[in-house]
């Protein structure tokens, strides 16, 4: 076992242009920067493993650690000068345990002219790990880099939009909280700035990002009741790839398509599949809405109620199974749907989506000229258009019309 060690001794001189050892510094123009050598009182038991070593730019926090092995020495080489450094040292068995750390031990170097090189000036190297733009994000999210550098890297700050996301972190591994709530629905460009003791920095690659809060304000769903008496609940994160499919299993969506990502949604339960009342489901909404209903594809006798939908040609995956998405628009007040139709695979689910979001409700309209109505989708951010053309309620084509103003 390990014991704690006693404190390093150190005589801070730095000599320049010499080539001499002292008892705890060395410096010679034959290195390209300053060196500083550390030596300590050896720890006696038997199974001494070796020692770490760290070195931070300020007290008490560490950004490099160094593994002396059973040498009771080390030299840390090329050090930028005009930089106070800090060290200590802790002890390490074979069975693992570390000691309790030395007393710390600080030491300056002094900047010199002539043939003393210049300070440092290689920046560090960071990149941008979390989050990443491949879905829209929601409620509170951890920002994450990872960076590196030649002597250590001091702090990472993270921006939005160029602007501090927070304050720096200085400690490693660097991430930082953020309550995506605090912003608007919509696009913003998130980075990370990696800096050294030198002041060099480096600004991390952006990465573009959605935010769309499935409680979006005005949207409110109410007064829910449920045949079965059983808990429907409303999810404050909203429909998302990895979310519960229902409240009592374990199924998750897997694949969401991007008209209901991030929509609220009501958690059913399966257990209610075989329910065949005419009006199972109840709820209120203050604001007009469309309602997706996501039926089981295994389920070819699909309830009469749902002949009031439109087939949105679109699949929403779970874990167990493929639910189609069936679309209907709803003004202020109760929406009432029907039962799963006596199925025994799986119960639908159903996704409320505000008509003044993003992805506006679906418009019903003869492209084709073929006496048979056929949707219209526009996204009012982007101006983007995609059009389904129909043969009855099942999707004939799929066709991305362009941008409108």
């Amino acid at each position: 076992m390990v014991k704690h060690l006693p404190h390093l001794g150190f005589a801070s001189t730095h000599l320049a242009g010499l080539t001499l050892f002292f008892f705890g510094l060395f410096a010679s123009p034959a290195f390209s920067a300053s060196s500083i050598q550390l030596t300590w009182d050896p720890n006696s038991e038997p199974d001494l493993m070796g020692y770490y070593v760290y070195m931070g730019t300020s007290q008490g926090s560490y950004h490099t650690t160094k593994n002396a092995g059973l040498t009771p020495s080390h030299i840390f080489q090329n050090l930028p000068e005009g930089i106070t450094y800090y060290f200590t040292v802790t002890a390490y068995d074979q069975s693992g345990n570390i000691s309790e750390p030395s007393k710390e031990v600080a030491i300056a170097l002094p900047t010199h002219g002539g043939n003393v090189p210049p300070t440092d000036t290689t920046p560090p190297t960071i990149v941008l790990m979390s989050p990443q733009n491949s879905k829209p994000l929601s409620g509170t999210i951890t920002v994450s880099a990872t960076a590196s550098d030649n002597i250590g890297v001091v702090g990472v700050q993270f921006k939005l939009n160029g602007n501090n996301l927070g304050s720096e972190d200085t400690t490693n591994p660097f991430s930082s909280s953020w309550n995506t709530t605090a912003v608007s629905d919509g696009s913003y460009t998130l980075s990370a700035t990696a800096r050294d003791a030198a002041g060099n920095t480096t600004t991390s690659a952006p990465v573009t990002i959605t935010v769309s809060n499935a409680t979006s304000p005005g949207l409110t769903i109410s007064n829910l009741t449920v045949a079965s008496k059983q808990s429907y609940v409303v999810p404050a994160a909203g429909l998302q790839a990895g979310g519960l499919v229902y409240i009592d299993r374990s199924f998750t969506f897997t694949t969401v398509p991007a008209i209901v990502e991030g929509a609220a949604f009501i958690q059913t339960a399966n257990n209610d599949k075989a329910a065949t009342n005419t009006g199972f489901l109840s709820f209120h909404v203050n604001q007009p809405v469309t309602v997706y209903v996501a039926h089981d594809v295994r389920v070819t006798s699909k309830p009469s109620w749902l002949s009031t939908f439109t087939d949105t040609g679109n699949d929403l995956g779970t874990s167990d199974t493929t639910l189609h998405l069936f679309a209907r628009a709803f003004p202020v007040g109760t929406i009432t749907l029907g039962g799963n139709a006596g199925s025994d695979l799986s119960m639908y689910s159903v996704i409320v989506q505000r008509q003044n979001s993003n992805q506006r409700t679906p418009k019903n309209h003869d492209l084709d000229g073929d006496g048979k109505a056929d949707l219209i989708w526009r996204n009012i951010k982007t101006g983007e258009v995609a059009g389904w053309l129909l043969n009855g309620t099942s999707v004939a084509t799929l066709g991305i019309l362009g941008h409108l103003p």
